[in-house]
């Protein structure tokens, strides 16, 4: 017993510095996207750690505490002429840095010529993360080089690439997806729809379509998809949208149902995030009949609605949220 406590003492406090170690790698990761996307010519727009974000409102750099909670992640401007995109060193830039600071660890062990567990458990962490960027991987959703892999594979996927930039850039500008051309989101039909960044431009092109109205319109670009076949979450935001079309605009319940009850649904209906606690709303309501507990929902999209620092999507779902509440008083 006494030699069990022992190794407690020993390595719980390396273990404790080792996770603080994996998060400030994180923290490096998320930097190095944003000086690699500022050395090729992108601008500010966001930078999100862990609950923390910073923003870019009419010029001028806001902050705020998020009540959703992720790991990471640095949006940026791109440049307006897609002509002119560059990706490789913006999204491989996390990674990159991460190998730099492992670098510099390492090269201080060397120089102070004894083995110091401190170091060793720094660069160990900044490898981990470098790695979970740098090679090729799915976690759900496609990580920085597997995006980079698919971008260079294929014409409308580097656009797609360049959309998911462009149209966030926007948003956070205060535009709305019906202010958007058209153009911008055609997609050949010879394109590969299983690429998740040309199904993206296809979800676009339905959130462009919904927000002008057209909710048939809308619903029927996602044909074109296989869905199964999408990553997460991808998979997970389309079927969220089916699930709305089906109680509010062209009831089909037992779809609807169908839907909601997938299993593989089930993790990304506990996100933190306006549109699933209104279409939780909708279920509750047109679907379980309860009423209460849809106000409930109803409640907290708005708060998560008034708490996201991008403008053009808190103007959508605030116009989405009076409409479904009227429906839900008028009974």
């Amino acid at each position: 017993m006494d030699s069990i406590l022992n190794y407690f003492i020993l390595f719980a406090p390396l273990f404790i510095l080792g996770i603080a170690f994996i998060y400030l790698a994180i923290v490096v990761h998320e930097f190095g996207h944003l000086i690699f996307g500022l050395m090729t010519g992108y601008r500010f727009s966001s930078l999100r750690l862990f609950s923390l974000v910073w923003f870019k409102e009419n010029g001028k750099i806001k902050f705020k505490v998020s009540k959703s909670i992720t790991a990471g992640q640095c949006l940026m401007k791109p440049v307006s002429d897609e002509g002119k995109f560059r990706f490789i060193l913006y999204n491989l830039g996390g990674g990159l840095l991460n190998l730099v600071f492992m670098g510099i660890a390492i090269a201080v062990t060397i120089a102070l010529g004894n083995f110091n567990p401190i170091l060793i458990l720094f660069s160990y962490a900044q490898f981990c993360i470098a790695l979970l960027g740098l090679v090729p991987m799915n976690f759900g959703a496609p990580n920085d080089a597997m995006n980079v892999l698919k971008a260079v594979r294929s014409k409308e996927a580097k656009h797609g690439m360049f959309l998911i930039f462009y149209v966030n850039s926007e948003l956070m500008d205060g535009k709305r997806m019906r202010d958007f051309d058209d153009e911008i989101f055609a997609v050949s039909e010879s394109a590969d729809f299983c690429n998740h960044f040309v199904a993206y431009i296809v979800m676009c092109e339905s959130a462009r379509l919904y927000d002008m109205g057209e909710y048939d319109k809308s619903i029927e670009q996602y044909d074109r998809l296989n869905i199964n076949n999408l990553q997460t979450f991808y998979r997970n935001s389309v079927n969220l949208d089916i699930i709305y079309y089906h109680i509010m605009h062209k009831p089909d319940y037992e779809k609807a149902k169908k839907i909601y009850a997938d299993k593989k649904m089930k993790p990304y209906l506990k996100f933190n995030l306006p549109s699933v606690f209104r279409i939780s709303a909708a279920y509750e309501y047109f679907i379980n009949e309860d009423k209460e507990k849809s106000m409930i929902y109803l409640r907290k999209a708005e708060k998560a609605t008034e708490n996201s620092p991008n403008s053009g999507a808190k103007i959508m779902e605030k116009e989405y949220l009076r409409e479904l509440e009227k429906r839900i008083e008028s009974g």
